[in-house]
């Protein structure tokens, strides 16, 4: 009996929300409806339709920057499995984990993790079965990328959109892990001034890609004549009961500055945050001295709502003060 696997879709959310709390009782439902819109950027969800309308399982996977256990960076992590028990046994999940290993493939990976609990046997039986190697925890298993299976569905979900810059266009789209290298070149180029942002100058690849990739619910890169040159993250201000409330950074190669790349960006991370189903965007600490971007800001519709005295050390005019600045959605 052939199988039918596809990416998640709006309509699936209820569903969705309903197979996450099986299997973590805790979780909350913006956390689904969040995956929905970052799919395509850091993760992605594979579902299994049930003729009846409602689905049967699901397969989640996410990139991490590192994987304990694991020999490369980054890493396809399989951070959740659900089948209803009266599917179980029957070759879904296996297929739900077949199209997600495609998706990590088509991202250039070459290596996956999964974890389970020790005493978890049926759990350790199906990673044998779908060919991971077990390993010490955290990472409880893991295995290398080979070539994708014939007929497997695209495993692309995602598509980039052209916005206009002074002088011509440049293409917003989610990050990639071919990105990577790009990212962290524009994060260092810019964090490493420490005029503008509070992550110390000597911030590693490994602490930036966490906090700008995997930290977020949604990460995106700018383009231009093919190169990326900006990249912009969305995320929960905080968490829980603030969780509807988004914060975002936005980062400039210095070649591609005064162009309106950085409202550009903002821009399109106003329409991306309502899809994510925030209700405002507040930034916690823009740079009193960083006048452009606060002009920028200005004209996006946000406002300042506090004053922070002090709060930002300058390298070379030592502290200053600080805003707070809020818009709604």
């Amino acid at each position: 009996m052939k199988r039918t696997m596809r990416f998640l879709r709006a309509d699936d959310l209820p569903e969705f929300r309903r197979m996450r709390r099986a299997l973590w009782p805790d979780c909350e439902d913006h956390e689904a409806d969040a995956l929905l819109a970052a799919s395509a950027a850091r993760s992605v969800v594979v579902v299994h339709p049930r003729g009846n309308g409602g689905l049967g399982g699901f397969a989640e996977m996410g990139l991490r920057p590192w994987a304990e256990g694991c020999s490369t960076t980054p890493v396809a992590y399989l951070e959740g499995l659900w089948v209803d028990p009266d599917l179980r046994r029957s070759g879904v999940a296996g297929d739900l984990v077949q199209v997600a290993e495609a998706w990590a493939r088509a991202r250039g990976l070459t290596e996956m993790a999964s974890d389970f609990l020790p005493a978890n046997d049926a759990s350790r039986a199906f990673h044998a079965a779908a060919g991971f190697d077990e390993v010490e925890e955290p990472v409880a298993a893991r295995k290398a990328l080979g070539p994708a299976p014939v007929g497997l569905p695209p495993a692309d979900p995602g598509a980039g959109v052209s916005v206009p810059v002074r002088g011509g266009s440049a293409r917003v789209r989610p990050v990639v892990p071919a990105d990577w290298d790009a990212v962290w070149a524009v994060f260092h180029e810019v964090v490493a001034l420490g005029d503008t942002y509070a992550y110390p100058p000597d911030t590693t690849r490994v602490d930036a890609l966490t906090t700008w990739i995997d930290a977020a619910h949604a990460t995106w890169v700018a383009e231009m004549d093919g190169r990326v040159v900006g990249t912009y993250f969305i995320k929960a201000n905080q968490p829980g009961q603030g969780a509807h409330v988004c914060n975002a950074g936005y980062m400039v190669a210095a070649a591609a500055r005064g162009r309106g790349l950085g409202q550009a960006m903002c821009a399109h991370s106003l329409d991306v945050a309502r899809e994510l189903g925030y209700t405002a965007m507040q930034y916690n600490l823009v740079v009193s001295t960083n006048e452009g971007a606060i002009r920028v800001w200005e004209r996006m519709g946000f406002a300042t709502v506090g004053r922070l005295p002090g709060a930002f050390r300058h390298p070379e005019l030592g502290p200053v003060d600080a805003l707070v600045m809020y818009r709604a959605l």
